[in-house]
């Protein structure tokens, strides 16, 4: 499951009454710093707030988050990178822009140094 934002009459419909839903808006209206994060005007009315459109941040237990994997995401950048380290040019071309730029650095550092005492 994971939480989605649905108006009153979403919640009405999911539950099958609009007691129901009247109850859990209640419960997050009575609450502020609930209410700060679990209700919000309508992405869509660009701050046209009305009873309608208003959202309420609930609980969807058949519902599914889409999510990214960062670690998986990093192990395939790792992995194209290390494919391009193989392609004749492109590796050899990043390796050198790398070393010129260490190499770039260094004598920058060793300027800063003689130019300090």
């Amino acid at each position: 499951g994971c939480r989605k934002w649905l108006t009153r009459s979403e919640i009405a419909t999911k539950y099958g009454s609009f007691d129901t839903a009247d109850s859990i808006i209640a419960q997050k209206m009575r609450d502020p710093e609930i209410s700060k994060d679990q209700i919000r005007c309508h992405p869509d009315m660009h701050g046209q707030e009305t009873d309608d459109t208003r959202q309420y941040l609930v609980w969807d237990q058949d519902g599914e988050e889409e999510t990214t994997d960062l670690v998986t995401q990093a192990l395939f950048q790792a992995a194209d990178t290390d494919e391009n380290d193989k392609k004749p040019g492109v590796g050899q071309a990043r390796k050198k822009q790398s070393k010129k730029k260490q190499d770039k650095a260094k004598k920058k550092s060793r300027k800063n140094k003689k130019s300090s005492k």
